[in-house]
């Protein structure tokens, strides 16, 4: 039976408490664990200061106060889940001082599913140590879009779709093995959030489905021969282009939804109307 340790912080965002209930409720003939990492998050404000020393800070700025007054922006406490589901878990108050990886190979866990927490103690050493790996989501097709942030940069060149991955990490950013894969329409339509929130909602159940491949000891897909570009946060001329790209798109969607007359149509319906 595979021993699988789910690597979260203390609380969870929507997204990610949705994935851990659909682990903790379909997947099967595994022993599963919560590990949480004590450590307080990064700061929406943190975040954004970081972000403005690379001159990238209205994309965060803008999605930090998204997140202060979205209706479903509350988190979930870590150990609330855990209980509910008869999940073990255990903490951890500072990973980084502690020898992580032989924690991890002391307790004979086989894989790793990480949600979020655990910045800087998720290395190649941890790898090694496994004897399948680290998963963890990739909301973009690793062989054209790497990096951050989910959706953006797909729908700033014009894509008609987004891919969200499982991948098994490696040491370098997103270049692991996809293991599943869900393609998700960008609608004419959409903006950024939602394009997002609807790539979130259809692909919660996606982590669940990887660790039934692994139970039922399905082999991996190839590795990829080939990966894309690694992105990062939108400058503010970036983010500009965004927004007008998108304003572009709608329009012309609406556009085409209007009927199609010709120009003496539109003479003889007006001389029409004016003789009535």
């Amino acid at each position: 039976m595979l021993k699988v340790g789910i690597l979260c912080a203390t609380s969870l965002n929507k997204f990610n408490a949705e994935v851990l209930m659909q682990i903790a409720k379909s997947v099967t003939g595994v022993s599963l664990e919560c590990i949480i990492d004590e450590r307080p998050l990064e700061s929406n404000y943190q975040r954004f200061k970081s972000s403005l020393r690379e001159r990238r800070g209205a994309y965060v700025l803008f999605i930090s106060l998204y997140k202060i007054f979205r209706k479903n922006g509350r988190r979930f406490v870590t150990q609330d889940i855990s209980k509910f589901y008869k999940i073990p878990f255990q903490t951890i108050y500072d990973p980084a001082s502690v020898n992580f990886p032989e924690t991890i190979k002391s307790q004979a866990f086989d894989i790793l599913v990480h949600l979020n927490g655990f910045d800087g103690v998720i290395n190649k050493r941890l790898f090694e140590i496994l004897p399948v790996g680290v998963l963890a989501y990739h909301h973009g097709d690793l062989r054209e879009y790497r990096g951050q942030p989910p959706a953006l940069w797909e729908l700033f060149n014009g894509e008609n779709s987004v891919v969200s991955t499982i991948q098994k990490l490696n040491e370098w950013t997103d270049t692991g093995i996809p293991i599943l894969e869900k393609e998700v329409p960008i609608l004419k339509t959409d903006n950024l959030l939602s394009l997002r929130n609807r790539l979130y909602s259809s692909v919660t159940t996606l982590m669940a489905q990887a660790l039934l491949h692994y139970a039922q000891g399905k082999p991996e897909p190839p590795h990829p021969g080939t990966y894309g570009t690694l992105y990062a946060d939108p400058t503010i001329i970036e983010w500009t282009i965004l927004q007008f790209r998108i304003l572009r798109r709608k329009a012309r969607h609406w556009n085409s939804k209007l009927p199609k007359i010709s120009v003496l149509e539109f003479v003889f319906s007006e001389l029409k109307i004016r003789n009535r």
